[in-house]
């Protein structure tokens, strides 16, 4: 997916994930029609995030705490792409197709104690996978049946250093990339996708079985958004 000011762009799924991580093997390849819609995602607002600094032996370290506000989400609909080529699931005909939010932009405002001071907080998701998969509902339409983040690696890009202090610096960004991955990994992010995703597929068919040998090498599930 470009920006949502972009023209309606097709992108084609290559076969980088042969197997889902539900532990089931996938058929054929889906011949699925080009989804010419595109997602208008708006920046979202995140929950406030609050947690503490402690460094294991250094009992007389005065607590450092951290609240974060004001958070928000910005550019979705720049970043949300496909990821390698959908696949059949064999256990249940759905199908299983895999999504990216590399260069998803994260800021919030922030205060500390110890030291007491105000900044802003800067992150860029990289290495993002999201697994999507897609139904057949009665009247034949497609249908996203779960979405899920998979995996994903919060870059803190701001502030570059907390303190002057290694140990707390190396603890404020462990913190704050876990918080936001259980942000992220909860509804505060997949709902919004799978709501704006969801008006995109449900207009479209669920894609014929194709049978591995009449399949030609280049067929793949092909996307626009």
């Amino acid at each position: 997916m470009r920006s949502s000011n972009h023209a309606a762009e097709d992108y084609a799924f290559r076969d980088e994930h042969p197997q889902g991580n539900h532990g089931n093997e996938h058929g054929a390849l889906c011949h699925c029609p080009t989804l010419s819609s595109t997602l208008k995602l708006k920046a979202m607002s995140l929950p406030d995030i609050e947690f503490n600094i402690e460094i294991e032996g250094r009992d007389m370290m005065p607590k450092i705490k951290i609240i974060m506000n004001n958070g928000k989400v910005e550019g979705m609909s720049k970043v949300i792409k496909p990821k390698g080529r959908c696949m059949e699931r064999i256990e249940d005909d759905d199908i299983v197709c895999h999504l990216t939010i590399d260069g998803l932009r994260i800021i919030y405002e922030a205060i500390s104690t110890n030291p007491d001071k105000k900044f802003n907080v800067e992150v860029i998701i990289r290495h993002s996978l999201i697994e999507m998969i897609i139904g057949k509902t009665p009247d034949g339409m497609m249908m996203i049946k779960n979405i899920r983040m998979q995996s994903m690696y919060p870059w803190v890009r701001r502030p570059i250093e907390f303190t002057d202090d290694f140990e707390i610096n190396r603890m404020f960004d462990m913190k704050i990339k876990m918080k936001l991955f259980e942000l992220l990994e909860e509804k505060a992010v997949m709902t919004k996708i799978e709501k704006a995703i969801e008006k995109v597929i449900s207009m479209e068919r669920f894609p014929i079985k194709m049978i591995e040998e009449e399949m030609p090498s280049d067929v793949s599930f092909i996307i626009g958004i």
